[in-house]
């Protein structure tokens, strides 16, 4: 089947940061025809993606991820609190640390019996937790660049990728199309809490705080430790339902020398749905959501990163 079929390939242009195959290519660790097989295989095939049974992102997005309880997207669940951030806010007060924020959405959720969860890695240290996605949310200094700095900066470089998504496996158009209204209040909230990192109280103060809020909501259980360096080649955004990347199984059967990025859409839509009443704070959160895990991945990762879509 994969030798029949055609992939259509689409690259991650937007990437600002580090992590794609382009080095580890030109460095000799594997070659193209091994990169081409390995996109080939997570845009055409099953053999790699298993049922999931949580439906909200308990898992991060990142490539190194060993477990395969529920979905996955940058942060694993504090992608819903990137989401309040930047869209409805019903879990943010003014004058709230996102350590603050992010124990307001976790404590909705478990309270209702909802799993959470995230990661650190070995390498963390100082105000961080090894996840990118937390690490980097705000500006360690004013003119650093971070999810905040981007998505105020490059919010419709965001709504460029999202409208021209193709299905990879057909080439057929996805058909998003963005609420102009929905990116305006985006890149307003972004703008606002990058201005609160130049204050005395600011709003992100690093992973290492948002991992304790976690732990304080959930337990340690909730907290996966990960391990290794990044060598993640493609960005996988999976439409449907139920279905996880099992990215133990994916890796191993590279030598550990390709990964993936993994975030299930369903499940960004899931984790809206049950935090907002209103269709229209549902559709902004689920907008503010794909904005965040897009931005993440953007600072994370270079323009060879290859983007896969599941539908």
């Amino acid at each position: 089947m994969l030798a029949q079929s055609q992939l259509t390939e689409q690259r991650f242009s937007i990437g600002r940061g580090s992590i794609g195959p382009n080095s580890h290519i030109a460095a000799g660790e594997y070659s193209v025809d091994t990169l081409n097989e390995f996109t080939k295989e997570l845009a055409l095939s099953d053999q790699f993606y298993d049922q999931i049974y949580l439906q909200i992102p308990v898992h991060c997005a990142d490539g190194r991820t060993r477990l395969l309880k529920g979905a996955s997207a940058i942060g694993g669940s504090f992608s819903s609190v990137a989401a309040d951030a930047l869209g409805p806010q019903r879990y943010y007060l003014d004058g709230m640390t996102a350590k603050d924020h992010a124990l307001g959405v976790y404590d909705y959720f478990t309270a209702r019996g909802i799993s959470i969860g995230g990661h650190d890695d070995e390498h963390a240290s100082g105000f961080s937790c090894g996840c990118g996605g937390e690490d980097k949310f705000g500006p360690v200094d004013p003119n650093s660049l971070c999810v905040l700095s981007y998505l105020r900066d490059y919010a419709p470089d965001i709504k460029q990728v999202l409208e021209g998504l193709v299905d990879s496996q057909t080439g057929r158009d996805l058909g998003l199309n963005i609420n102009e209204d929905h990116e305006q209040i985006i890149i307003g909230r972004a703008s606002g809490l990058c201005e609160l990192n130049r204050t005395k109280r600011p709003y992100a103060t690093g992973g290492k705080d948002l991992r304790q809020a976690m732990i304080k909501a959930a337990g340690t259980d909730a907290i996966e430790t990960l391990h290794g360096l990044h060598r993640e080649v493609a960005l996988v955004l999976d439409f449907r339902d139920n279905i996880g990347l099992n990215r133990a199984k994916l890796s191993e059967a590279y030598d550990n020398k390709l990964q993936a990025f993994y975030v299930n859409i369903a499940g960004l839509k899931k984790s809206a749905d049950l935090l907002y009443e209103t269709t229209e704070q549902k559709e902004l959160a689920f907008t503010a959501s794909l904005y965040y895990n897009l931005a993440a991945a953007a600072v994370l990762s270079d323009p060879s990163l290859g983007i896969i879509t599941r539908t």
